[in-house]
């Protein structure tokens, strides 16, 4: 086999490669569909350059028109893929008007106007701006710096569209037709530096999903599975966070601590799974709420917590008093028809300097109060106030009251 026909296999073998690693991405985490179609798109470039290296086997014809749509399809699928990555959807109407336009112009070069330099371009030309319409979903989301990169090199695989036919067509006075394609300095440059700017581009895509891989992994490791909220190791470094920002600039910081009411009874009446249901509930509730710099947790068994820069006491039990008033109001529906459940609730405001371990317990000694005073209610710091002191219980006699002290799991508590 001549070296020239070594150089032709090269380009569809490293876009297998890509393929089968994209696609392995996609099959380990299946909440990656960028990669799917990004694996999708080099295995359609894999099967261009390959018909491409089999051209001589086929009709001519069938081959041009095989090849092209090929790469068409690449270009598409590349381009949804980066759209997937970026903003989760593809531009389809777009991009499949785009590539009907660019099949039309092949097949108007190739069927009415037999001009290779012309089809060439128009070809060229097609899928550069297939590619473009991918890049856009780029430019507004380059938050770190691998994706600068890759917005990078997808301008320069852009361009190359462009600019390397013409390059081309102003170096190389030999006429372009079937005879010559092959030996052609164009075909020498369309698989040259496609090659190496797919193969970059290929690279940095890795660097970017093992980023995301890595923060994903991490984000697992602070988030409780059930409720999709903050577990309490994520909210313990997310307060700590709040704390510091609040000691810099001066401001209050409000605490709201959450606990459904009977629960223990929910589990024995209806089930750990139809618990599992009321905590997921919850967990969605809480987490409408997290926004503007807030921070949702559940950090005991049925046990919600809510931080909130920025805001004092009063507002902290507004707060509270419309989560508390939501969930009463939810329905639970069960073969035994709809329930509907309540949630005890404490508020506390931070003092300057104050470790989290002193709100949650003014926070708990509030909840407390609540949960002695009928249940289904907000009370504050404030209300302990007017309590007589010698019945209150310290905060861990409290915790091990309500069964604080279990793991976090669908059970527990009153």
């Amino acid at each position: 086999m001549q070296a020239q026909s070594y150089f032709q296999l090269l380009n569809p073998l490293v876009f297998l490669l890509f393929a089968i690693g994209f696609l392995s991405l996609f099959a380990v985490n299946r909440d990656m569909k960028a990669a799917a179609w990004i694996g999708a798109s080099y295995a359609f470039g894999a099967t261009a350059f390959l018909i491409d290296f089999l051209r001589d086997s086929f009709s001519l014809i069938f081959v041009s028109v095989l090849t092209n749509v090929f790469y068409t399809i690449t270009a598409v699928t590349f381009a949804a893929g980066i759209a997937m990555r970026y903003r989760q959807h593809a531009p389809w109407n777009a991009l499949l008007l785009a590539a009907a336009l660019n099949l039309s112009a092949f097949a108007f070069f190739l069927f009415v106007n037999d001009d290779m330099w012309l089809r060439a371009f128009a070809v060229n030309l097609g899928n550069g701006l297939i590619l473009t319409i991918g890049l856009f979903t780029i430019r507004s989301h380059m938050h770190r710096p691998i994706e600068k990169v890759i917005f990078g090199v997808y301008v320069v695989m852009c361009l190359q569209f462009i600019v390397r036919p013409v390059m081309v067509f102003l170096l190389d006075d030999a006429p372009l037709n079937v005879e010559t394609y092959n030996d052609s300095i164009f075909f020498i440059a369309l698989h040259l530096v496609v090659g190496v700017i797919a193969v970059t581009m290929a690279m940095t895509l890795f660097v970017s999903f093992s980023i995301q891989i890595i923060e994903d992994l991490g984000e697992r490791s602070i988030t409780d599975s059930l409720s999709g909220m903050l577990n309490r190791r994520g909210f313990e470094e997310a307060a700590a966070r709040t704390f510091l920002l609040a000691d810099e600039t001066g401001e209050a910081a409000c605490l709201v601590l959450a606990d459904i009411d009977h629960f223990k009874l929910i589990n024995d009446n209806y089930g750990h799974g139809f618990g599992d249901v009321v905590i997921a509930r919850t967990g969605s509730l809480f987490r409408g709420y997290a926004n503007g710099g807030r921070s949702v947790g559940r950090i005991g068994g049925e046990e919600f917590v809510l931080l909130m820069p920025a805001t004092r006491l009063e507002d902290g039990r507004l707060f509270a008093e419309a989560i508390r008033r939501k969930f009463a109001a939810y329905k639970f529906h069960t073969d035994q028809g709809a329930l509907k459940f309540s949630a005890s609730f404490g508020v506390a405001e931070r003092r300057p300097g104050e470790a989290l371990t002193e709100l949650l317990s003014r926070a708990d000694a509030a909840l407390y109060f609540s949960k002695e005073n009928g249940r289904d209610r907000v009370s504050d710091e404030t209300d302990l106030d007017k309590t007589d002191p010698s019945k209150a219980l310290d905060a861990l006699e409290r915790r091990h009251h309500r069964g604080l002290n279990a793991p976090i799991i669908a059970g527990g508590g009153g």
